[in-house]
């Protein structure tokens, strides 16, 4: 797998995880509300309800009836008890951006590699097309061979003579297209790029 694949799976990966973690802290952050709310709803209806006044009535002296824990859990339920958010879902929400916009920036990454690979192909293709012929066979060998490949091979691997051989690449290496490097007895014949 190329390195520009990789990028782009990682980078859909931190996406979807992102997007999971705001839901999560979201819902956490709803539990948590309601959590509140009934915690005060219980301490009302046991009889001592956290702001004993509300709307002008002293909720401490209402009568634990039926009717009067009713009034309590509703003016309970009533009032604000957001408490502020936890610096948890503050932290929780910065790493999950952080983490979309790694994503984001993997995914960029990852098409302008493949955008370079199709640009390298299209060199190669306008390359090939200003050869004529043998040259164009023996460049199209030593791109075959990753890029480098033993003059030897060359002769073996097509019809031609050694010394025609070392004309085409005498050529070649006059256009800037392949370089000769001395390997022992032979020459590796390199693409230059």
């Amino acid at each position: 797998m190329d390195i520009g694949r990789l990028l782009f799976r990682i980078g859909i990966i931190l996406l979807i995880v992102s997007a999971i973690n705001i839901v999560l802290i979201k819902n956490f952050t709803d539990m948590v509300q309601e959590s509140r709310k009934e915690a005060c709803a219980l301490a009302c209806a046991a009889g001592s309800c956290p702001d004993d006044m509300v709307d002008g009535v002293n909720m401490a002296e209402t009568p634990l009836t039926p009717i009067g824990i009713s009034r309590r859990i509703l003016s309970c339920s009533d009032q604000d008890h957001d408490l502020g958010t936890p610096i948890e879902t503050y932290v929780s929400i910065i790493t999950a951006c952080i983490s979309a916009l790694v994503g984001i920036m993997m995914i960029e990454i990852s098409r302008r590699l493949s955008s370079e690979g199709v640009d390298v192909a299209k060199k190669m293709e306008h390359i090939l097309d200003t050869l004529e012929g043998e040259e164009r066979e023996v460049y199209r060998l030593v791109t075959e061979a990753d890029g480098s490949i033993m003059q030897s091979d060359i002769v073996n691997n097509t019809s031609l003579t050694k010394v025609k051989v070392t004309r085409l690449l005498d050529k070649l290496e006059g256009k800037g297209l392949v370089e000769r490097r001395r390997r022992g007895m032979g020459n590796l014949v390199v693409l230059k790029h």
